[in-house]
C-alpha cells in the first residue's frame, strides 16, 4: 500500500497489504483457544486428559505464527522530502534505517520483472549509496510508487541492462 501526502513537505510511505491487524488476529486466536478449550475439556472429562497440552501447544504455534506475520506486516518505507534534501526510513514500529540524499544528485534505477508474477525494482540511487525501496509491494503498488517519485523530479537513471522497458 502506497500513502502519498502532497503538502509543503511530500511525504511518500510503502507498507505491505495487509489482510488483518494485530486486533483481529487476536480474536481469532481467543475464538481458536475457547474452540480447543472446550474440545480437551470435552476429551479431558472421557479420561482422555492426554490430549490437554497438545491443545496448548497448538494454541502457542498459531499465537506465534501469527505474530510473526503481523510484525513482518509493519514493515515501512518512509520517503520525505525536504527542499532539496530526501530522507529515506525504513524499520517496523520505529525507523531503524535513515539515508539522506541530495535531491540534485538523486536518481531512480528501475528493473523490469522477469516474470508476469513479478514486481518492478525500484532502487533509489544518490551518491554515496544505492537504496532499494518498495521490494515489498505488489504490481500496482510498485507502479504508483515509481509515478510518485517521478512526480517529486526524481529521474530514471535506466531501466534494465537491455535497454528503455515501459514500465
Amino acid at each position: 500500500m502506497v500513502t502519498i501526502e502532497l503538502a509543503a513537505q511530500p511525504l511518500i510511505v510503502a507498507e505491505p497489504n495487509r489482510s488483518a491487524t494485530w486486533q483481529q488476529n487476536k480474536w481469532l486466536l481467543a475464538g481458536f483457544g475457547a474452540w480447543f478449550a472446550l474440545m480437551g475439556g470435552t476429551f479431558a472429562a472421557l479420561g482422555l486428559w492426554v490430549i490437554l497440552p497438545f491443545a496448548g501447544l497448538e494454541i502457542a504455534g498459531l499465537g506465534a505464527g501469527l505474530y510473526a506475520v503481523c510484525w513482518k506486516l509493519n514493515h515501512r518505507h518512509v520517503l520525505r522530502f525536504h527542499g532539496d534534501t530526501l530522507t529515506i526510513e525504513k524499520g517496523v514500529y520505529r525507523p531503524r534505517q535513515i539515508w539522506h540524499f541530495p535531491r540534485a544528485h538523486t536518481a531512480l534505477a528501475v528493473t523490469p520483472p522477469r516474470h508476469p508474477w513479478d514486481t518492478i525494482k525500484i532502487v533509489v540511487c544518490g551518491p554515496w549509496e544505492d537504496v532499494p525501496v518498495g521490494d515489498f509491494l505488489d504490481q500496482a503498488d510498485s507502479k504508483r510508487l515509481l509515478d510518485a517519485l517521478r512526480g517529486q523530479g526524481l529521474t530514471v537513471r535506466s531501466y534494465s541492462p537491455a535497454g528503455r522497458i515501459e514500465v
